[in-house]
Parts: C-alpha cells; structure tokens; sequence
C-alpha cells in the first residue's frame, strides 16, 4: 500500500532551476589525530603523534542552497557535525600535563563532546531522468572550525581549544521526485580537513587532522525551470492527396492526336516545310483564304478586307505562280488526271493545317496582323510579301504542338498514377483506351461545312470555334463503386 501511494503522488521534478534543501544523518566512524610539537633527539622542534580519539555514532546535518542545471548542480552548504568521544589513546606525553606518568597507550574516556562547523561549495553531476530516479555524485571544498575539547578524568582538561582550516569531502547519493518540485533522498559523505592549529593547557602547539564518514537523508524543493514534461504534440492529420482532373488537350483538341515530328532544324514537319517561291506564294494565299472564311469575329473583318484586295491587286502574278505549280505537277506525273489529284491533295492538305481548331484563336489574331500590314502597305511583289509574314502564320501552330506535347505527358502521368481506380470517370480516359483497343480512330481536324475555293475548285473547311470555350467535358473523378458479393 505505501509503494501505492507513493506512485500515486510521484509526478516529475522541475528540471532545471535553483532548489533548497535540508540534510540529516548519522556521522559513522569519526576520527580525530593530534600531533604536538616536541624536542627531538637533535634538540630541534618536530611534530610528532600525541593522540588519536575515535567518536561514538554522532549527528551529522546541513542546509543547502543550489542551483540545477540539468547534467550538473552547483551548491552552498553550511553544515553542523556534533560526536561523543568512544575512546582516546595516548600515543606521547606531549598531550599531557607536566609530571604526568600516564603510560604511552593508554586509553581514556573523554568526557566532552566533538564539533564541528563548516562552509563549502559543492559541484555535482547527475545520471537519469529529470522526472525519475537519479543518482549524483562529486565533491566540495570550504572551510571548517574545530571545537576540540578533551577533558580526561584524574587529568583536567587537556585541550579547550577551536581552529578554522580548509576542508574538502566526496559525496555520492540518489535521489527520486515525489511530487512536482520536491525530491527525496539519501546521501553519503567523506569529510576531510587537516592541520588545524591548537594550543594545548600545557602549552604545547598541537596540530589536528579530522575525517568522518556519514550517511544522511534529503528532502529537496525545487523552485525554476520547466514543470513536468509536457505532452507530445498529436500526430498530424493524414494528408489524404486530392485526386486532381484528367489533364485536357489545348484548345479543345482532340483526346488522341498525332503531332508532327520536328526536323534537324528544330522545327515541325508539315505540309508547309521545305517549299519553293512558288509553294510558298500559294500556301499564304491558301492560309489566308482560310482565316477569311473562319475567323468571323467583327475584330476580324479586316481579314476578309485585306485578302480581298491583295487577290485583286496581284491576279496576273498569282496566276503565274498557280500555272508554274500545275507544271511542276504535270512534268512529273504523265497522266494528266493524276497530276491533278495529286495537286488537289496537297492544297487540301494545306487548308486542313490551316484549319485546324484548336490553333484557331492565334492564328486569327497572326492573319489579322498580317491584313492590316497588307491593308497599310499593299503588296505588290507577293513572294516577298510571303516571305516576310508566312512564318508569323506558322508561329500559333507551333506553340499548339508544343502544348499538347505537354498535355500528351501529363495525362501519361495522370493515368499511370490514377487511371486504374479512375480512369472510366474521366472521358479522355476513355478516349485513349478505345484508341489504343482500335474502337476508335484518331481524330482530324473535320470540317462542319466547306466553302469551293473558285480559284482551285477545292472545299475550303469551315469549322467555327467560340474563342475561350471549352468544349470537352471536366468531369470528377470518381472511383467506381465495388462489386456486390455474395452473402447477406
């Protein structure tokens, strides 16, 4: 029951701070050494061994006053030691009164008792838990004062006389918490301090060596640092990570596209690399025709203006270059039907490109640009107008191949992470799996309408865009629900 109560009411000390404490026990085994001066054989004074008292059980206590300062304390202590005398031994007549004829030997009793008063300094190290047994060990050094009374019965008093010296002692103990701020417990002492100077009543000089050994009980309250440990924050809450939407393809393109390879030269391979003068006079024309029929926003009138006018302006040199086109076609291919196949497929291919939805928005804003230049300067050499702005033409494609790169990478990523438990929630999930099933054919530009280019015969596609709308669907993503087994 008391070891019960005891682990009821024991909580952790404060660690670190100043403390008081008090101190008391039994000193065990107390002795005491005097050594009087004395004529040796040479006729010169020495010091030589006159006595040796040995004490009872005697009381031993102390206060102190520290500092803890969690490996180590640094402490004050005043303390009070107080013996009866067990025996003394005579060991020379240099104790003794003159005419004294007391045997070298002899043991007395004396009839006073031993005490001592003394200053130190402590500096102690600590092993184990702030808020659980500890035990400490170490020393201090200070000052002492001996009151040596010795009064022999059919001898008088032979010394009433007091001395303060320095002094040191070893000290080892333990200690363990019992509540906040107050410690228990036990504590061992070595005390140790030499050559106080005495004069004895026959006027002799003594010097007196004294040393003790004692075991005491502590009670120690604590006043600073921190209380008791504080509790370990909670662990932090699950980071459960958000399932984000399926990438989309840039401007409403298609979930599964094929995107044209780049050359040594870094740039795309299309239906517009490598071209001749006259290729190139034809494909700006053919680029234009398209962005005067699809890009229909009244900020785009000027479009439609400008092609106008330069169609007017340079009919015989567009003739020319149309002409030497067909030939080029016609001396390589004999039969005439299929040189014009051939011909028609390759200006179809270029409306396609031209065509091509997702690019609309800027390549609407670079044929604008290049219709004002047009509308301000009107061109009257069109391979040299082809060669300043054909390549700005180009420059929104470019920028849509190189985004649904990105976008082919990132979905990659999506459906490697995600797909599995996702992935039928999401429609370009889907898409790439019916893609790569063969359900589902790779998507092109498609045209809604075409308008007949008079000029070649050919459908121009028409397809309208909204600028800025969207058209796949965001959908989120959802786990499907599992299968019901068997069972109630």
């Amino acid at each position: 029951m008391l070891g019960a109560a005891v682990a009821a009411i024991a909580t952790p000390a404060y660690a670190d701070g100043p403390y008081i404490g008090i101190e008391g026990g039994v000193s065990l085994r107390d002795k005491v050494t005097v050594d009087a001066r004395q004529e040796n054989a040479t006729g010169e004074d020495d010091f030589t061994r006159a006595a040796t008292a040995r004490t009872k059980v005697g009381i031993d206590g102390d206060v102190i006053l520290g500092y803890d300062f969690g490996p180590f304390r640094l402490e004050a202590e005043g303390g009070y030691k107080n013996a009866k005398y067990r025996s003394l031994t005579v060991e020379s007549a240099g104790l003794l009164p003159d005419g004294s004829a007391v045997p070298v030997g002899t043991v007395a009793e004396n009839e006073r008792d031993l005490e001592i008063w003394s200053g130190m300094v402590n500096a102690l190290v600590e092993i184990g838990a702030d808020d659980g047994f500890q035990i400490y060990g170490g020393g201090g050094a200070g000052v002492a004062r001996l009151e040596l009374p010795v009064e022999v019965a059919g001898l008088g008093t032979l010394i009433d006389d007091s001395d303060t010296d320095f002094a040191w002692q070893l000290i080892g103990g333990a200690r363990f918490p019992v509540t906040r701020n107050v410690d228990l417990g036990v504590k061992y002492r070595y005390f140790n301090a030499d050559d106080f100077r005495l004069t004895g009543t026959n006027g002799n000089q003594l010097n007196a060596d004294y040393s003790a050994h004692s075991v005491l009980a502590s009670l120690i309250v604590n006043f600073g640092g921190r209380e008791q440990e504080a509790a370990p924050p909670p662990p932090p809450p699950q980071v459960v990570e958000a399932v984000p939407y399926r990438p989309l393809p840039p401007g409403g393109a298609h979930y599964v596209m094929t995107m044209p390879a780049k050359g040594p030269d870094g740039r795309r391979i299309t239906v517009n690399s490598n071209l001749s003068n006259d290729q190139l006079v034809w494909n700006l024309r053919s680029a234009w025709n398209v962005a005067a029929l699809n890009c229909l926003a009244p900020e785009y009138e000027p479009i439609l203006e400008g092609y106008r006018a330069f169609l007017t302006r340079n009919v015989r040199a567009l003739k020319a270059v149309n002409d030497r086109i067909e030939k080029t076609y016609t001396s390589r291919i004999k039969v005439k039907r299929d040189a014009i196949i051939a011909r028609d497929g390759y200006t179809t291919q270029v409306y396609n490109f031209f065509a091509e939805p997702a690019a609309r928005s800027g390549f609407c804003r670079a044929a604008l640009e290049m219709a004002n230049r047009a509308l301000i300067t009107p061109p009257t050499d069109p391979l040299a107008f082809a060669q300043a702005n054909f390549d700005g033409l180009l420059v929104p494609f470019e920028q849509f191949f190189d985004d649904y790169e990105a976008y082919q990478r990132a979905s990659a990523e999506w459906d490697a992470k995600w797909g599995t438990m996702f992935g039928a929630s999401q429609p370009g999930w889907v898409a790439v799996q019916q893609h790569r099933a063969g359900l589902a054919p790779e998507s092109g530009p498609g045209a809604a309408q075409t308008v007949i280019d008079p000029e070649t015969g050919l459908q121009v596609p028409v397809i309208p865009v909204t600028e800025g709308v969207t058209s796949q669907p965001v959908v989120q993503p959802i786990a499907p629900k599992p299968v019901a087994t068997g069972g109630k």
